[in-house]
């Protein structure tokens, strides 16, 4: 699209002239804008090295490079004309000589700049930054960083460090703060605090006691002579009835009954109770178990209390005057609770930080925060000196989840730009998109509001120069179809929905859809419920961490699973935007299904999908412990380490490794009077006794091997990877991976043993994330948190009916203090149940809470967003639930879209036993989703496309020569798996490395097979390598691989109503000649021109006769080439024509 034609915003947001920030909504194409901004610089002469562009993750950071290098190796082939095109599409106005030469020299530029295009995350920068200046920032030299699993081990050893010598001096301060906490909650409980306290790291830093004392009795309105003690002695002895009466005055209310007997008889237990029970006691005669102050009526009858008017009037009384007490008794609880946390918490920290120092590491906050230091630092000019010198231009994409800390390393970055000579001397811009409400990460550090705070700062910093800030607003989305934009607008019009979304959308978002007549569908499902569990139990081998079949969320998976087999049966349609909307069926990979959190109907959803034969990608997280394959390499460690253990073993002997049944453990274990390894060891069956053969060979290598080696050759070379991942899918391959990471990462903080290594491995109790972005033709069942950056053509929002439970609510609530000064930390407060809270406390945490739900709002704008033709709303109800929570999402989008009675429709459908709703646009039809009629609904289609299908009188045949090639070739001689995998490699080799200079290219052939293909032993990754080599270096395919060629083009033509799709190896387009390639890796190569297959003439006849169709007036030549020679033949053109003809008259079906 050229810039002319786009939008403003996005020509405004790309000027490289001007500091721009940028709105986005989502879907607006984020990442072109900084592509194109990148590469606008760089036209104007800018160093690639004083580019710095700070992405949220290593994917979108790699993601954004190679966006941009693909653009300009693209530009180094183009000729004149075709580069003018492309520049033009960058930038305004029309290139000339000069601006073409500098574009064609900007990819070497970028290749050859000393650490390549700064495209990288905050992390990353701020390690660079580090390891330049380590002195300075007090780091130490040639740190390491430390990955999440070294982290939680390191925490871990530093809170088990402190608990234990907490235990040991119990009169010390530590000793007396874990006897309070043990008194206070549970084991699970206090350590589920210190983890949250130990991340509140500006509280601990520089931790001390009677500081952070003052500050929680200032946050909870108390004095510092306000302590626990105190209260308590003015709540039994400061009231105006002596305690010496208490007595009489029981025995008086117990004259009566009902509610004044039972006041009584709590007034002479209070009485009677032990000094440590008695203020408890005493509180209950004037306070509901809930602890609310009790109604008059709660201490008798109207008329008996008439009768003892003046012990009535003390009831009241006395109740009124302990409400504020109980009040600051709760205050104090807390604060003494709070400061027992702190102290344990910072003894944690101090320790954690103290290992780390041990080992020379840092963690990924120590990053950032050192950073920040160093950069804020009054002696850091020396920094900023070589730091300024290098930086002329900052991006930041993502920019809504920024954390405060990273922000001050960005304005610290940017602080000489709009200053003094530095505003002056040269042009230099802060760049930053970001999307409010799509500002998901809080639990990161990520603050919304920090957005549009920065960006009115950096507006203030840029108008004192005179010049100005652009604040462009992308509106218009490029992913979803106008129904689906519709309802997201729809939906958060209502201001109850919108609340948090954004601090300027007043009205709630708009959107403009590129896609204007795309088809598009949104549904929404009853909720479903549970059905009646009545019967037996189901049996006793069902897993017992499995949800019944009768339970809600197993009902809503199976009708998930039944909506999603009619789809892909041909039930629905969407339109194809990389073919002009052309409708075309849905694909299992096409559906992401989004859930809340990971729980029983995440789990029920992938059991489901899987038990229906439905592709499906698996968990989108996996907690590593937790998955089968890593627990079987764990009982194999335990087996190896201990003999006698018989349970480890029988777990080994089941698993893919050996593949024992229970019958063949039965066999082994019935009646022995021995260990089962020593049973093993005495079998006479052979694949018995190869077991223990293997056995004994894992435990001499695990005795003298590290962890690493030794797992890596029991998964590589014994081949326990090839059968975990052929029993357990491919789910099991990244677990696999991230487990032998983790050995390596254990060897790099600790002297290795194997037995050291399961037990660092299950301390860490690491959580992997895995990319389902590439998980080929699979549905990906994910988090909304997960799948941001992500998109689908349908999306199914499942998880939807319950608002986010309190119980995830933070323990350790911050508190702000009324008498703070500005930039002041809030007191850390510990708090209980709400019910045992202060009120500070309290509205305290319905702050956090609304926060919550803020976020928990613009997570529903980010699964909404996530659908660009088709998007399902359900959900189910739990056993206390009568209908969807109030402001759930479920609420939110029902009672949006449902009432709008003239956009909604009922439909019944084959996979719902009630009736769907569905909303749509007045001007727009919904894709066809109707069990009985699977034909698509269409829009009113533009004419070229109408007139794309005018001709077919029926189903449009289709052609796809390499498909029909491979089935004759499979009958004469079927191809093995190796030679299959070897010709994919062989083909990847010559699309990639021409690319290379050719000095690179056998370096990086090896590295590329050792990464693809690992199994193959070195010498046969050579001789691929060196074979693709020799094919590029023959001169007769001196033209395929040289300059204008090009590989893997998709090839469509329609010719006499069958269409010809094909992927071509190589072509070259010459003047008025077309020469193509097809390459062909047998190991046996035709002597001749005649001994050549016949089906491989065929498929390059239907080649030719597409590309005479594509490319009329051209003359076209066919060159097979056999990689084994190389042997380079041309097909002529006679022998083309009198294979396509007869290609035509046999009977071949695709011309039937």
């Amino acid at each position: 699209m050229n810039e002319r034609a786009q939008p403003s915003p996005q020509a405004q947001a790309s000027d490289p002239r001007a500091s721009a920030w940028v709105s986005a909504n989502a879907g607006s194409g984020k990442t072109t804008v900084l592509v194109r901004r990148v590469i606008r610089l760089l036209l104007d002469g800018v160093p690639p090295g004083r580019i710095l562009c700070l992405t949220y993750t290593k994917a979108a950071a790699a993601h954004m490079a190679n966006k941009v290098l693909e653009r300009l190796s693209a530009w180094v082939r183009l000729d004149d004309d075709a580069l003018d095109r492309a520049i033009s599409e960058i930038e305004p106005g029309t290139p000339d000589a000069a601006r073409r030469a500098a574009a064609r020299r900007l990819f070497a530029a970028a290749l050859e700049t000393p650490g390549g295009l700064k495209v990288q995350t905050i992390h990353a920068f701020c390690d660079r930054v580090l390891h330049m200046f380590p002195v300075e920032a007090d780091a130490p030299a040639g740190f390491e960083v430390l990955d999440e699993m070294g982290e939680s081990d390191l925490l871990e050893a530093a809170r088990l460090d402190v608990l234990l010598r907490a235990g040991r001096e119990p009169g010390s301060a530590l000793g007396r703060a874990l006897a309070y906490c043990v008194e206070t909650a549970g084991d699970d409980t206090i350590e589920k605090v210190i983890a949250e306290a130990v991340r509140e790291r500006e509280h601990l830093h520089a931790f001390d006691y009677d500081a952070a004392r003052a500050a929680m009795l200032s946050a909870l309105g108390l004095d510092v002579d306000e302590t626990h003690a105190k209260i308590s002695g003015a709540i039994l002895s400061g009231g105006t009835l002596p305690d010496s009466e208490w007595q009489a005055t029981a025995l008086s209310l117990q004259a009566f009954s009902g509610n004044a007997a039972k006041t009584g008889a709590a007034l002479s237990q209070a009485i009677s109770a032990p000094d440590g029970e008695r203020l408890g006691a005493y509180l209950g005669v004037f306070f509901t178990a809930k602890g609310e102050p009790k109604a008059d009526t709660s201490f008798g009858a109207k008329g008996d209390l008439a009768k003892i008017a003046a012990v009535r009037d003390w009831l009241f009384a006395e109740r009124d005057r302990l409400v504020p007490l109980l009040q600051k008794l709760r205050a104090a609880t807390e604060c003494d609770r709070s400061c027992a946390l702190l102290t344990l918490a910072a003894a944690v920290f101090k320790r954690y930080e103290t290992l780390k120092r041990q080992r020379g590491v840092l963690d990924f906050s120590d990053l950032v925060i050192r950073t920040v230091e160093l950069l804020e630092r009054e002696s850091s000019a020396w920094v900023h000196y070589k730091l300024d010198g290098g930086i002329e231009h900052i991006l930041v994409d993502e920019a809504q989840d920024t954390s405060p800390e990273q922000w001050r390393i960005i304005a610290k970055l940017a602080e000489e730009f709009f200053a003094g000579k530095g505003a002056s001397e040269r042009n230099r811009t802060i760049f930053a998109v970001g999307d409010e409400k799509q500002s998901i990460f809080s639990f990161q550090g990520a603050d919304p509001q920090r957005f549009a705070q920065m960006r009115d700062q950096f507006a203030r910093k840029i108008g004192a120069t005179g010049a100005t800030l652009e604040q462009p607003r992308l509106r218009l989305s490029y992913r979803s179809t106008t129904i689906v934009l519709g309802a997201v607008d729809k939906v958060f019009e209502e201001k109850d929905a919108r609340k948090g979304l954004s601090a300027h959308d007043a009205q709630g978002p708009q959107h403009e859809a590129v896609r204007q007549n795309a088809p598009g569908m949104v549904e929404i499902w009853k909720p479903v419920k549970a059905k009646n569990e009545g019967g037996e139990d189901e049996g006793w081998d069902k897993p017992f961490d499995t949800a019944r079949e009768a339970s809600a969320p197993v009902q809503l998976a199976q009708q998930i699973a039944k909506a999603v087999r009619h789809w892909t049966n041909g039930g629905l349609s969407i339109g194809d935007r990389k073919n002009g909307e052309t409708p075309r069926a849905v694909t299992p990979g096409d559906i992401i299904i989004l859930v809340q959190s990971r729980g029983a109907l995440f789990d029920a959803i992938l059991r489901i999908l899987k038990k229906e034969s439905i592709p499906v990608a698996g968990a989108d997280r996996l907690r590593l412990t937790e998955n089968i394959a890593v627990m079987d390499l764990l009982a194999l460690g335990d087996a190896l380490l201990l003999s006698e253990d018989d349970l480890s073993l029988a777990c080994v002997l089941k698993s893919p490794l050996f593949h024992f049944t229970d019958e063949d453990l039965f066999a082994l274990c019935h009646a022995r009077s021995d260990t089962l390894r020593q049973s093993l060891a005495a079998s006479s069956e052979p694949r018995f006794a190869e077991a223990a053969r293997v056995l004994s060979r894992w435990q001499e290598l695990a005795a003298h091997l590290r962890p690493f080696d030794f797992y890596s050759r029991v998964l590589g070379r014994d081949g326990g990877r090839k059968k975990m991942i052929a029993r357990l899918g491919a789910e099991a391959a990244d677990a696999l991976d991230e487990f032998l990471a983790a050995a390596l990462s254990y060897e790099s903080y600790e002297t290795p043993s194997l037995r050291g290594f399961l037990s660092f491995l299950r301390r860490a109790d690491a959580e992997i994330k895995r990319d389902l972005e590439a998980e080929g033709n699979a549905v990906r069942v994910m988090t909304v948190h997960g799948v941001k950056g992500l998109e689908a053509p349908v999306v199914v929002l499942a998880d939807t009916t319950t608002l986010p439970h309190a119980s995830k609510d933070p323990r350790v609530v911050p508190v702000a203090r009324a008498d703070a000064p500005d930039g002041a930390l809030p007191a850390l407060i510990w708090a209980a149940r709400k019910e045992d809270s202060s009120t500070k406390l309290n509205d305290a945490r319905g702050e956090v809470r609304e926060l919550r739900l803020e976020e928990y709002r613009r997570l529903l704008y980010v699964a909404l967003t996530r659908a660009a033709d088709a998007l399902v709303v359900c959900g189910y109800l739990n056993k206390k639930q009568k209908g969807p929570d109030e402001g759930s999402w479920y609420d939110l989008v029902d009672s949006a879209l449902a009432k709008d009675t003239a956009r909604i429709t009922e439909h019944e459908v084959g996979y719902s036993a009630e009736k769907i709703l569905r909303w749509r646009t007045p001007a727009f039809e919904t894709v066809s989703a109707s069990e009985t009629a699977p034909s698509p609904i269409t829009p009113e289609l533009p004419d070229w496309l109408r007139a794309g299908w005018a001709h077919t009188g029926g189903e449009r045949k289709r052609l796809r020569p390499s498909r029909t090639t491979r089935g004759a070739r499979a009958k004469e001689a079927p191809e093995s798996k190796g030679g299959r995998v070897r010709g994919i490699l062989l083909h990847r080799l010559l699309q990639s490395l021409p690319e290379l200079p050719a000095s690179e290219r056998e370096a990086a052939a090896i590295r590329y097979l050792k990464q693809a293909a690992p199994e193959l032993v070195e010498a046969s990754q050579a001789a691929l390598a060196a074979e693709a080599l020799r094919v590029i270096a023959e001169p007769a395919c001196s033209k395929l691989f040289g300059p204008g060629s090009r590989a893997e083009p998709e090839l469509i033509a329609l010719i006499e109503d069958v269409e010809i799709s094909a992927r071509l190896d190589r072509i070259v387009i010459e003047g008025d000649e077309v020469t193509f390639a097809d390459f062909k890796s047998d190991a046996v190569v035709p002597a001749s021109a005649a001994a050549i297959p016949s089906h491989y003439v065929t498929q390059l006849a239907a080649y030719r006769a597409a590309l005479l169709k594509t490319c009329p007036g051209k003359r076209i030549r066919a060159l097979l080439i056999f990689t084994a020679g190389p042997r380079v033949f041309e097909i002529l053109e006679e022998s083309l024509e009198s294979a396509w003809r007869e290609r035509k008259t046999q009977g071949n079906p695709a011309f039937a």
